[in-house]
C-alpha cells in the first residue's frame, strides 16, 4: 500500500512555493488576517494571498487578476487596505 500525497506537496521548491512563511507564534494572526482579507477582498479575483515576516514586519503578497481594481488611483486603495489591516489587527489584538 502506498500513502496518497497531495500533488501540491510534489511541487513545493520545484514549481511552487509555500503559502506563508513564518514563525509558528504567528499562526493565528496569519490564519485570521488571511480569512479577513478573502472576506474583504471578494469580487476582485484575488487567486492568492501569500504572507511573510520577518524581522518586526509584515508583507501581505495578494496575487490577483486584476491589480488595478485592488489599488486603485494613484495607490488609494493599497493606501486604504493598509490602515485597514492595522485596524484589523489592533482591534483583534494580534500585534505585539
Amino acid at each position: 500500500m502506498t500513502h496518497v500525497v497531495h500533488p501540491y506537496a510534489h511541487r513545493l521548491g520545484i514549481i511552487r512555493d509555500w503559502k506563508s512563511r513564518w514563525f509558528v507564534r504567528d499562526l493565528k494572526a496569519d490564519t485570521v488576517i488571511r480569512e479577513w482579507l478573502k472576506k474583504r477582498l471578494k469580487g476582485m479575483y484575488v487567486a492568492d494571498i501569500e504572507m511573510e515576516r520577518g524581522a518586526g514586519t509584515l508583507r501581505i503578497i495578494v496575487k490577483t487578476a486584476r491589480p488595478g481594481m485592488l489599488i486603485g488611483r494613484s495607490g488609494e486603495g493599497v493606501q486604504k487596505l493598509h490602515k485597514e489591516i492595522a485596524k484589523q489587527m489592533r482591534a483583534l489584538k494580534l500585534t505585539e
